[in-house]
């Protein structure tokens, strides 16, 4: 029962999740960007947005291991 309800509260607060991040994203564009901006349920602008969180992360990360190096050497 536990694992049941884990799966639908877990779905429920992916759907949510999506669709504030979706309506804050739409709500914040102007008439002339809200073509660039699409909703994260097409799968092309996850895949954008999942690429470029990634690259930022192993950035921040290169720069956290070079601050350490520094302080080591």
């Amino acid at each position: 029962m536990q694992l049941l309800l884990g799966m639908i509260l877990g779905s429920a607060l992916t759907i949510l999740v999506a669709y504030a991040i979706d309506t804050t994203t739409m709500a914040h564009t102007t008439t002339a960007t809200a073509n660039t901006e699409r909703p994260m349920v097409n799968w092309d602008v996850v895949e954008n947005r999942w690429n470029s969180m990634r690259s930022e992360l192993r950035e921040f990360g290169a720069n956290v291991q070079r601050g350490w190096h520094r302080l080591v050497d």
